[in-house]
């Protein structure tokens, strides 16, 4: 129950602290008492009187669980995705969220301007039109993907959804949300039912007044969770972060083979291995996930002198999260070794 463990450590301390004070004590004064038997006398009294202390706090502290004055902390991760996001959007919910987000972002934009880049991301939608069977098709719903104003508008779109299902309504045990366009992580406080609920009840919203549908994953605070590229979790209070791929990810890489100028082969193996050390803030799990990544790129014809020069000039770097400009002086990769045998 929730905050026992808080008293063993103190159990622990007073042992090793004042309860060696306290022993030392009656020690003495015991063996002067009545000598040498006491010592035996002396800690079966203190032995007792630690375990029964801390035993009656353990069973206080159950107690009072049980009838609600102790909260029981059920630290969860979670991740959601929006199901399509592209193809389920209505041209309607783009506008209006376009339109608040000027409200909210841009309130100094002039109505005419406004006015303006509303026809010109509408008349992108409307332009988007396929060719089937010497057919052409404009589209009902959804809009173009990979259209120039297509992510801007899913992006903005997402969030006035989510800021009227999730962040206006704020609820209590959501201790913490992220978002990149459709994808979103967050911390729950609360068991899988409590989760359950909520999650219901934004999904019913999501689909019933937007269109929109969501899928989720959940587990425990201690076991990983996804989010975009990325598996994290806490144990013991601290991070762990790793590298998450989907189970289709074939890990290939262009071959070897392929007619490409020569820096580009080297640059790959460098940027992928850069990619773990960003995200895998464990050595050891680093390790482990760059030799598996070596065997990805031999297995596409990578020579393995090119890979291992790659991954050992990796390994020597700092993790660095922030965005740095490269230096005129550092070169590349490719300046250093020939790929081509």
């Amino acid at each position: 129950f929730g905050f026992f463990p808080i008293f063993w450590q103190f159990s622990c301390f007073f042992h090793s602290f004042l309860g060696f004070l306290l022993f030392f004590a009656i020690f003495r004064l015991f063996f002067i008492l009545f000598g040498f038997f006491s010592y035996f006398l002396a800690f079966f009294i203190l032995f007792s009187y630690f375990s029964g202390f801390f035993l009656f706090l353990g069973i206080f502290h159950t107690f009072f669980v049980l009838f609600g004055f102790f909260p029981i902390f059920q630290f969860r991760l979670f991740s959601l995705d929006v199901v399509a996001l592209y193809d389920s959007l209505s041209h309607d919910l783009v506008f209006r969220a376009l339109d608040d987000a000027i409200k909210e972002c841009r309130p100094e934009w002039s109505e005419e301007f406004c006015q303006w880049m509303m026809e010109m991301v509408k008349l992108s939608f409307d332009s988007a039109v396929v060719k089937f069977d010497d057919k052409w098709y404009t589209s009902k719903t959804g809009v173009p993907t990979g259209g120039i104003p297509s992510v801007d508008a899913g992006n903005i779109s997402v969030y006035f959804v989510l800021k009227n299902v999730i962040y206006e309504a704020n609820p209590e045990r959501l201790l913490s949300f992220v978002r990149f366009v459709d994808d979103g992580s967050g911390t729950w406080n609360g068991s899988l039912e409590d989760f359950m609920v909520w999650f219901s009840s934004v999904r019913q919203q999501c689909h019933e007044v937007y269109g929109l549908d969501l899928t989720f994953e959940t587990q425990k605070i201690d076991q990983y969770a996804q989010f975009l590229d990325i598996r994290f979790k806490f144990s013991d209070g601290k991070l762990t972060t790793d590298i998450y791929k989907k189970p289709t990810d074939a890990n290939r890489f262009l071959e070897f083979s392929s007619c490409h100028p020569r820096h580009t082969f080297p640059s790959i193996v460098f940027s992928q291995a850069l990619r773990y050390r960003r995200i895998i803030n464990d050595d050891q799990l680093l390790e482990s996930r760059l030799s598996e990544l070596r065997q990805f790129f031999i297995a596409s014809s990578y020579p393995s002198r090119l890979v291992d020069l790659a991954l050992d000039r990796v390994k020597g770097l700092e993790r660095v999260l922030e965005y740095r400009n490269k230096k005129a002086d550092e070169g590349n990769l490719s300046d250093h070794l020939d790929p081509r045998p």
